[in-house]
């Protein structure tokens, strides 16, 4: 095959996983970046399925880099006798590709769960509001931990001692891998398709236009695909010639990537909204320069009349409660207050355009305010 001094950069399929996990992990990059983007454009403050997202983000990394090691030095890509027959290569290679894909079980896991456990926690602040929902989603959140930490046990447990996992000259016992590999990938794909399935009844039982319902079902259904590509690796895992795993290992670790980097993209998809809707945005501005043009022009009148003070220190709400007894507030029960304003100016002059005909000129200007509100400041 000529000189094998690149490793895996040789074969095809090795350049191929190369360039699949470059790209997905940058469109992963970029959708982080955007979600934070639209944290900054709502002036929301950051929940815990942002931070976990971005910590999904971090350990794809991790994934990636050990793809990338695992194809240069190691030989993912190559035939395994190709490896061994190369003097450019030789054990050595092989040692560093049962390395990497043993590191890379731990870091593949980790990154997938928390990929699932900030979908979920999303789930909550969107449609958390029923108790059955709520516990029903904790419960897959609690699955999934549990299954992460099996996962874990198992791949420490697989090889005793832990370098068998690699060196395969010493003494010890190692678990046979296919049937593990099939069982946790089968989980993982169930695991998927619950969170997928979980919001759907409690999204079309909402209030809301159909249409609006159904792109919201599109963008949570694209989840979808990562049961696909869950169910592909498993087929390729299936029929695989597991001794000849530096070449088995390139269609592993290509839908292991894609699964983990198309997770975090539809994770954040659900969140991009502020930066999707410009109507809503410029509606926003409106309303926020509207409301300060309101302070700023009640500030002036309050304070040219004399007659309510005003408390610049707003609470946390942004309004302050009036403490003016010449303006009546009549209570309505706990926590609720009515307000009225009349407000009724008139003025009328007379001019006279002839010596026995007059015109009567009368301005008026009346303004009626009513309103109901409640103890946290927000207008009924």
């Amino acid at each position: 095959m000529g000189n094998l001094s690149l490793g895996g950069l040789t074969s095809t399929q090795g350049r191929t996983l190369l360039v699949v996990t470059v790209i997905f992990y940058f469109f992963a990059i970029v959708a982080v970046c955007l979600r934070i983007w639209a944290k900054e454009v709502t002036k929301r403050p950051y929940r815990i399925d942002d931070w976990l997202i971005f910590n999904a983000l971090i350990w794809a990394g991790g994934f990636a880099t050990i793809c990338i090691v695992g194809i240069h030095p190691g030989g993912i890509g190559l035939h395994i006798v190709d490896v061994l027959a190369a003097p450019e290569l030789g054990p050595s290679t092989i040692v560093i590709t049962l390395k990497v894909y043993y590191a890379s079980t731990f870091v593949w896991i980790t990154g997938t769960t928390l990929t699932k456990l900030s979908i979920l926690y999303l789930y909550i602040g969107l449609f958390g509001q029923t108790k059955k929902f709520y516990y029903s989603t904790v419960l897959v959140g609690v699955l999934c931990t549990s299954y992460w930490l099996g996962d874990c046990l198992l791949s420490i447990l697989q090889c005793r001692p832990i370098p068998l996992n690699w060196d395969k000259t010493l003494d010890g016992h190692c678990l046979e891998t296919l049937p593990i590999q099939l069982v946790t990938a089968t989980l993982n794909m169930v695991f998927d398709l619950a969170i997928v399935i979980l919001p759907m009844p409690v999204l079309w039982n909402l209030q809301m236009p159909v249409r609006k319902k159904l792109i919201v079902t599109c963008v949570l259904s694209l989840g979808l695909c990562i049961c696909a590509m869950n169910l592909t690796r498993i087929i390729l895992e299936a029929i695989a010639d597991q001794n000849d795993f530096t070449f088995s290992l390139t269609n592993a670790g290509l839908f292991a990537g894609l699964e983990i980097y198309i997770g975090i993209i539809v994770s954040c998809l659900p969140t991009l909204g502020p930066l999707l809707s410009r109507e809503n945005t410029s509606l926003s501005s409106r309303q926020k320069a509207a409301y300060s043009h309101s302070q700023s022009h009640s500030r002036k009148t309050i304070a040219g009349s004399g007659r309510v003070r005003v408390n610049d220190s707003f609470n946390s709400t942004g309004f302050d409660r009036l403490s003016d007894d010449r303006i009546p507030l009549d209570s309505l029960g706990k926590g609720m207050v009515a307000h009225k304003t009349n407000i009724s100016i008139a003025n009328e002059s007379t001019e006279h355009i002839a010596s026995n005909r007059t015109i009567n000129v009368r301005n008026e200007v009346r303004v009626t305010h009513s309103g109901l509100s409640g103890s946290d400041g927000a207008i009924v």
